[in-house]
């Protein structure tokens, strides 16, 4: 499978916050120092697993989102209902965090193993918990420049409904009874 030593598999679709979870406890039992994950739709460039994981490797954070509106890369492609759902959620979370971000639903993260205990990785989990998860824990996280190819006419299995993803975002802050941090830990930007 596209030059993986070790692949896992679940005998049934179990989601992707199982996939997430099983992905994660092989990586910190087989001794990984830094677990990156990136949705398995072809979207993502798997070859910019270094872009994204340096940040960390480098000491200069914890945790790295890879995010799709950057000056290196052009993404116009991006479909209009997707862009306007994450720069809302985008604009909430940063006011929230006191923190500009720029892309708090891509499918690229990047994680030093020390993170793992406050992951709170759910059925539903997503960038947008991964970094409250993060930041409510006063990690540092960094956001990394990726690539995006779009595929005419694919539908979002995550987002079928902007309106029921924005909800169920809302309702995972809720949930979590945030306790954020008095000054969280964020580099660049």
């Amino acid at each position: 499978m596209a030059g993986a030593d070790i692949v896992w598999k679940h005998n049934r679709n179990r989601g992707v916050g199982a996939s997430l979870r099983t992905g994660v406890r092989a990586a910190v039992r087989l001794g990984a120092d830094i677990v990156c994950t990136l949705d398995a739709d072809g979207q993502l460039n798997p070859m910019e697993i270094p872009d994204v994981v340096n940040p960390i490797l480098s000491g200069k954070a914890d945790a790295v989102v890879g995010t799709r509106f950057n000056d290196v890369y052009s993404n116009s492609s991006i479909p209009m209902r997707n862009y306007i759902l994450n720069v809302l959620l985008s604009v909430f979370l940063s006011v929230l965090l006191l923190r500009r971000l720029t892309d708090v639903c891509s499918g690229y993260r990047a994680f030093h193993v020390r993170t793992v205990p406050v992951l709170k990785i759910e059925d539903k989990w997503d960038t947008f918990s991964f970094i409250l998860d993060i930041a409510c824990a006063g990690y540092r996280l960094a956001e990394a420049p990726v690539s995006v190819k779009y595929f005419a006419g694919r539908k979002s299995r995550v987002v079928t409904n902007s309106l029921s993803f924005a909800l169920m975002v809302l309702k995972g802050l809720i949930l979590r009874t945030l306790p954020v941090p008095r000054k969280p830990q964020f580099v660049g930007r």
